[in-house]
């Protein structure tokens, strides 16, 4: 899926729950936290140097997706990397099988997803970085029972703040800080056998 304004926020939010949907929803959400500070409580005013039309690529904060940094690819900053960590599967019922259409040519698939996902805040001030991690840590825990409900998602908590990282061999000196939120939905798979099962059939005898 291909990002390119926050007005699509709505709209991803009423598509159906994939890796590729949920990730534009979290860039989204974290894009709309962070371009007015008066949604900073009370850091307001010591963050307002990050606050950014969230429309503006080139605005006085980087939001992205998946940013790994490198000598080649220095980091910018200030900046918010969205992370997808992982997505693991856990059985909800034996043998995964939820159900079976009444002639047995359709098996739905039911299996539990529990996805992380890693913010990590970069900043040359180490204050600075750990202010947005808790903003953005407290901007998620308010918005939990709106997406737990808009979503159908049966778990969603920020369950870290991480001690604050010097990243080592960096080319420029500046801190990392990571929020660490973990949520979990169900997903369904149906597969249908392609032609009919013949369950019954008859013969007609005419004596000739």
């Amino acid at each position: 899926m291909a990002i390119s304004s926050l007005s699509e926020l709505n709209s991803c939010l009423t598509e159906p729950l994939t890796l590729v949907n949920l990730r534009a929803i979290m860039l989204l959400l974290t894009k709309a936290h962070y371009a007015d500070a008066d949604n900073f409580g009370t850091f307001s005013e010591e963050l307002a140097c990050v606050a950014t039309d969230p429309d503006d690529p080139a605005g006085k904060l980087s939001i992205v997706l998946d940013f790994i940094p490198s000598t080649k690819n220095p980091s910018p900053r200030p900046a918010i990397w969205v992370n997808l960590e992982s997505c693991k599967f856990d059985k909800k019922v034996i043998d995964n099988i939820a159900a079976f259409s009444d002639d047995n040519s359709r098996t739905v698939y039911v299996k539990m997803q529990n996805v992380v996902f890693t913010l990590t805040h970069v900043h040359e001030s180490v204050d600075i970085a750990l202010m947005m991690a808790e903003t953005t840590a407290d901007f998620f825990t308010g918005m939990r029972p709106h997406l737990m409900g808009t979503l159908n998602i049966s778990m969603f908590e920020v369950t870290e703040i991480g001690k604050p990282k010097l990243p080592e061999r960096a080319p420029e000196r500046y801190f990392e800080v990571d929020v660490v939120i973990q949520m979990m939905f169900s997903s369904t798979v149906t597969t249908n056998i392609e032609s009919h099962r013949l369950k019954k059939f008859a013969l007609d005898l005419q004596p000739e």
